[in-house]
């Protein structure tokens, strides 16, 4: 059996005795890799009876992180309209949020999530492969769009590029009429989310709360999509935080006239929903995660971006730091009017 470790160089205790894993493959025992499942590490589990091509039943694995989940869609896509056609597919996605998330996606059969997939698993799938990202020290990390990179990791789509990256969501009939008879916020109106799981992506609290104040006095109507409350902002805003669904921010957002955030989860779901996005970007070059022509990328300019790396070495991120409120909204102003232009 093959597993693949989701850290460059991880290990496992089984028996008293330490199995350790380098360079991502190894080979182990049988017996390990369906301890390590039946565990629930599925994270590292990379077991391929047969070749992706030749397949029965094929078991992704993707459940961390919600814009990493979102990205892992046109890959699916991918693998049943070119690769396999004739596949069950099935997919362990995380969380139940997740795959309300997913719904609507036909290239899958079945989504299961962390607790809930079944023990025989290592027996019921004749491929199964972990779709984690690669180690930042992987040089097509910084070279290469994350879909592709994604991609790389599946036994069979070594050095692929996949052409279509368009993202998906389905939003239903009864989500449109709660959005109308609950919420229905007056246009013009855009989202803002702060909120990232990296600190040289964002700008300062103060900055954002600002930048709120100047979008509703520029006459933006502002509602606030974030995991937190986010408490000191400007009453005027509206407050979509962690009393909403992901579902539910996502119907808000589809009607917003632009979503503004940082390269977090919320940048890949505004994709999804197909709506204008304002984003600004800090270490990551934007062309490696960009995936809509209606995403607008903006950074502050200075002679390390992008850095591609996790702790910005001057202390402050100024590559985002740096960015005014000002120049956000007269972005703003920019990015809608040229997509007006366009239509």
């Amino acid at each position: 059996m093959k597993i693949r470790a989701p850290f460059e160089h991880g290990s496992v205790l089984l028996n008293g005795s330490e199995y350790h894993f380098q360079d991502f493959v190894a080979e182990v025992p049988e017996h390990i890799g369906n301890f390590l499942l039946s565990r629930g590490d599925y994270s590292i589990i990379l077991d391929t009876v047969r070749p992706l091509k030749d397949a029965n039943r094929i078991l992704f694995i993707r459940g961390a992180g919600l814009g990493d989940v979102i990205l892992c869609i046109p890959i699916i896509r991918y693998i049943k309209e070119h690769v396999n056609p004739k596949a069950k597919i099935d997919w362990l996605c995380g969380t139940g949020e997740f795959i309300e998330v997913l719904r609507g996606f036909d290239c899958v059969d079945e989504f299961y999530s962390d607790k809930d997939l079944p023990k025989d698993a290592h027996a019921r799938y004749d491929c199964m492969a972990a779709l984690d990202y690669a180690e930042f020290k992987t040089n097509e990390s910084f070279t290469h769009h994350r879909i592709d990179v994604f991609a790389r990791r599946i036994p069979g789509l070594e050095g692929v590029t996949i052409p279509n990256k368009k993202l998906e969501y389905h939003i239903t009939e009864e989500e449109k009429e709660w959005y109308r008879k609950n919420v229905n916020i007056k246009k013009p109106f855009v989202t803002l989310t702060m909120t990232t799981t990296c600190y040289n992506r964002v700008r300062t609290t103060d900055q954002d709360k600002e930048l709120c104040v100047k979008l509703i006095d520029s006459g933006f109507n502002v509602v606030i999509i974030d995991r937190l409350t986010r408490e000191g902002f400007d009453d005027r805003a509206i407050r979509a935080t962690d009393n909403y669904t992901l579902r539910q921010k996502a119907v808000i957002m589809s009607n917003a006239d632009c979503v503004i955030c940082p390269d977090t989860g919320i940048l890949h779901l505004a994709a999804a929903v197909d709506v204008p996005i304002l984003a600004y970007f800090g270490a990551i070059d934007h062309k490696l995660r960009v995936t809509t022509d209606k995403t607008m990328a903006i950074t502050h300019p200075v002679d390390c971006y992008p850095c591609n790396i996790y702790h910005c070495n001057r202390g402050n991120p100024l590559c985002v730091e740096g960015l005014t409120s000002d120049h956000i909204v007269e972005s703003l102003k920019m990015h809608l009017a040229k997509l007006q232009g366009n239509q």
